[in-house]
């Protein structure tokens, strides 16, 4: 911004809104007022008749995230809100000691849409009964493009954003590189251009060459673009080359790419964009614009780490948790910090079909909790076990698959997750087993 202020310390109250001629200034302006200790806040009239301008201008989308700093947050971006969380370094080097999956294997990925409608319309049906959902506020979603797919689904007047959430950094370096390129790019034509994988498979030099090339554009349009904050442009200055080789040398076979049928490689020949036509956002001019809208608010973020670690969300409405079949992996136990209940959807089978299905999340108590630690020492003990959720998936969870599409896929809870349902499995389990009861 042009005009510099001291530390927020020692201001009698925010600055006066200034007249802003860039969605820059005015990104900056309200991400300052962050700052601000609460009672400092107190110019919502003035702020709104800005406010009111800035949204003829269609600078960006206004969302109510938080009631209590209302006033605040309403004009606040994920990137700036989270910048500790996805304004990092990313070694795109660094082992994770799981696979990459930049490509999806998760076909018809629109078996979510569903689940999504559940909570646009804010009610689904249980066992117990009809429950409510928030209707309004962040997805957190693992993975690359599924992380993009999602968004084509979303109702944006809904979806207040999404956050990203994966333990590999190469993940979060593709996602981050193609945030760029649909912030930049003028139209789904030139996103197109900026996106093309670059082939050249018998000229290691001539790709080298080619990538850097694709570089140099995309540095001076993002330079030139007056949509992102200078911090965010520092981390993609920082990181742009290896988010760049990474990303452009990715097949990506499930997009319909009429130009590579004339290239005849026969590594590429087997493109499976037919599991994904309904979601070619590159092509559909509606969901390019919808993702390129989120991109451009800063409301489109990728951070690195496990799902069940979201505590740094705990100011937001979380309503949906799109965990992919990490339960097969590792046990579901969310933390968010507080006492939401968003709908978590998990999938099962890769390839086609993938099943997709949800439940409600419910934190436990202190107590289920601990009766929870209790119940997995002791079976664990008892069978000789050194991992348990490979015997909570087998014995306790719900039948999610190949599942007839009239059948309900809502109110599944994969085994290996931490919640009611599956504390009262174990305690039946061990009851009818005869298992000791193991103090922690």
């Amino acid at each position: 911004m042009s005009t510099k202020t001291d530390s927020p310390i020692n201001r009698s109250g925010p600055p006066p809104v200034p007249a802003f001629t860039k969605q820059r200034e005015a990104i900056e302006y309200f991400n300052e007022l962050l700052n601000f200790p609460k009672e400092y806040i107190s110019n919502k009239e003035e702020i709104d008749s800005k406010i009111k301008n800035l949204t003829k201008l269609d600078l960006f989308k206004l969302r109510a995230i938080s009631n209590e700093y209302q006033t605040i947050y309403r004009y606040s971006s994920l990137e700036m809100q989270f910048a500790d969380q996805c304004l990092v370094d990313v070694d795109v080097h660094a082992k994770c000691n799981f696979d990459d999956f930049l490509e999806p294997n998760e076909y018809e990925p629109e078996g979510i849409e569903p689940h999504l409608k559940m909570v646009e319309q804010g009610i689904c049906n249980t066992a117990e009964g009809v429950a409510t959902l928030e209707q309004e506020g962040l997805h957190v979603i693992t993975g690359a493009e599924r992380f993009f797919f999602m968004h084509c689904f979303s109702d944006e007047k809904k979806c207040q954003g999404g956050v990203g959430r994966d333990i590999n950094p190469r993940v979060k370096a593709y996602n981050d590189f193609n945030i760029l390129l649909l912030r930049i790019a003028k139209n789904k034509e030139e996103y197109i251009a900026l996106s093309e994988t670059v082939y050249y498979e018998d000229s290691p030099e001539e790709k080298i060459a080619a990538i850097k090339t694709r570089i140099s554009i995309i540095a001076e349009k993002m330079e030139n673009s007056d949509d992102i904050p200078n911090k965010v442009k520092d981390y993609y200055r920082k990181h742009l080359q290896d988010f760049a080789f990474l990303y452009l040398q990715q097949p990506r076979r499930w997009k319909k790419d009429p130009s590579l049928e004339s290239k005849q490689f026969v590594s590429f020949s087997d493109s499976n964009h037919r599991y994904f036509k309904s979601c070619q956002y590159h092509l559909d001019n509606a969901q390019f614009l919808k993702l390129q809208a989120c991109a451009k608010s800063g409301n489109m973020i990728s951070t690195i780490g496990g799902i069940n670690d979201l505590v740094f969300l705990k100011s937001r409405k979380v309503t949906v948790i799109d965990t992919s079949n990490i339960s097969d992996y590792v046990m579901l136990d969310i933390r968010l910090g507080n006492n939401l209940k968003p709908l978590v959807i998990h999938t099962h089978g890769t390839g086609r079909p993938t099943t997709y299905c949800s439940y409600i999340h419910e934190p436990l108590t202190k107590q289920e909790d601990c009766e929870f630690d209790m119940l997995v020492k002791s079976i664990k003990s008892a069978l000789g076990l050194d991992n348990i959720v490979w015997f909570l998936k087998d014995k306790f969870q719900d039948h999610c698959w190949n599942l007839d599409p009239n059948e309900q896929h809502h109110d599944k809870v994969p085994g290996a997750v931490r919640c009611r349902k599956i504390l009262g499995k174990m305690k039946t389990y061990v009851g009818e087993n005869n298992i000791p009861i193991l103090s922690l």
